[in-house]
Parts: C-alpha cells; structure tokens; sequence
C-alpha cells in the first residue's frame, strides 16, 4: 500500500513514496515483483481451495465453503477441522499439517510486505516497508531490502503451492501405504513412520 499521509514513524525515513507513478518510475523492478507476488497468492489460494475439494469429495462444496470466507486462516483453520474427520485417511493429516503450516508462512510473508507501507530511507534511498501497531504510531517492524523480501515471499508461495498440490494429490490415495509407494520421494517417510 502506498498512502499519502500516514503518521510518519520517528526514524531516518522520507516518505511515504508520494504515489504509485513514483513507486512504478524509481523503483520498477520492486513494482514488478509485487505484481507477482499478488499474482502467485491467487494460486496459493486455488491451490488450497483445490486440497478442500479433495478432502471434500466435491469442488461445489468446496468452493460454497472457501469463498465464504474471505479470511485466509479461516481458510487454513477449515482444511486443518476438516482433518479430524472421521472420512478423512490418516495418511493425510501430516502432510497436510505440513502444506498449511507453509502456506501460512507464505501469508505471513506476503502481508508484510503487501499491507506495510513503503517509504525512502535517507541515507540509502531503499525502498522501506514500516507496518505499525494498529492505533499507534510506533513502527512494529522495518524491512530493508524490499526485493530481496519480495522475492523471498514469492519463493514461500511457490513452496506451499507445491505443498498444497501435492497434499491433493494424496487426498486421492486411500491408504499410507499407496501413497508412499506412489511417491517415495516426495515425502518424508519418517513423518508418517513416527505418526504410526
């Protein structure tokens, strides 16, 4: 977000980038790279849609449920209830465990970046991003080096997308043992050996 008039937290910052030309004009490859970012998220989000729709048996109802909401850990909180199903095969669940907690590392990263505000360091003329306390002026936390964050958030998303898919796969597999057989190496067997 980049906003006009924010209280300027006490430190060595210019700022806030007065607008996105400037933000698009002086710094295109951070702009670029947010872009992405926005656009990877989207998949991140279909691709745990798609996990519900398997754990589901259904893509309508897995849908009606998912855009019900529009709050990712509401979201997350779904898949991981949904889990305890007696329906569900308990070869899903670790794996499954593992996809959410990426994809919530994932959004994490991404929030940071996408609802901080973007401001000019002095000395360096970085790009900043300051996300403050809510109701308050105090900064609670600084980035530095924004393209290398954005690119790191990116690589999160990639990570729990894959996780995600992955985990789908699985949901179509009915015992531990197919699974694994199915996939050798895109699992850590001892996972599932120490949840037996």
């Amino acid at each position: 977000m980049v906003c006009k008039n924010p209280k300027k937290p006490k430190s060595k910052l210019w700022g806030p980038i007065s607008g996105p030309s400037d933000f698009e004009n002086l710094y295109p490859a951070e702009m670029m790279q947010l872009g992405v970012l926005t656009a990877y998220w989207s998949y991140v989000e279909h691709t745990l849609c798609e996990l519900l729709a398997q754990l589901l048996g259904s893509h309508a109802k897995a849908e009606a449920a998912f855009y019900s909401t529009v709050n990712h850990k509401a979201r997350r909180d779904m898949v991981l209830a949904l889990l305890k199903s007696e329906d569900i095969p308990d070869h899903l669940t670790p794996f499954t465990e593992k996809a959410i907690e990426a994809t919530k590392v994932a959004a994490d990263a991404r929030n940071k970046l996408l609802h901080g505000l973007f401001y000019l360091d002095k000395s360096t003329h970085e790009i900043v991003s300051v996300q403050t306390r809510p109701n308050t002026k105090t900064p609670k936390f600084t980035q530095k080096k924004i393209l290398n964050n954005i690119k790191s958030a990116i690589e999160k998303c990639g990570d729990a997308a894959g996780m995600l898919t992955a985990a789908s796969i699985a949901a179509s597999y009915s015992t531990r043992e197919e699974f694994l057989d199915a996939f050798p190496d895109l699992v850590d067997k001892e996972t599932y050996e120490a949840e037996e």
